[in-house]
């Protein structure tokens, strides 16, 4: 929701920040998928490949419909071959 707020504001600055939030995000989802053989539903987001902890409910390992379908479109989207 974030890399659309930031592509939808119009501005370069925006377009840039969505860019590279899309780039973290997808790197740390890959890193995590290359070293474990999974996709996770929340991944830590200070640390790179990290699974996610904490809040109402522990990590779950996917696969999962949004977390595929968001890493595609990132990947699609921005021109990121990870795939």
């Amino acid at each position: 929701m974030m890399v659309v707020g930031l592509e939808g504001t119009g501005d370069e600055e925006g377009a840039l920040l969505a860019r590279e939030a899309a780039k973290r995000w997808l790197n740390s989802t890959v890193t995590a998928w290359e070293s474990t053989g999974s996709m996770f539903e929340k991944m830590v987001g200070d640390k790179v490949g990290v699974p996610g902890h904490g809040g109402e409910y522990s990590v779950v390992k996917g696969p999962f419909g949004w977390s595929n379908s968001v890493a595609l479109k990132f990947s699609l989207d921005y021109n990121f071959p990870v795939f």
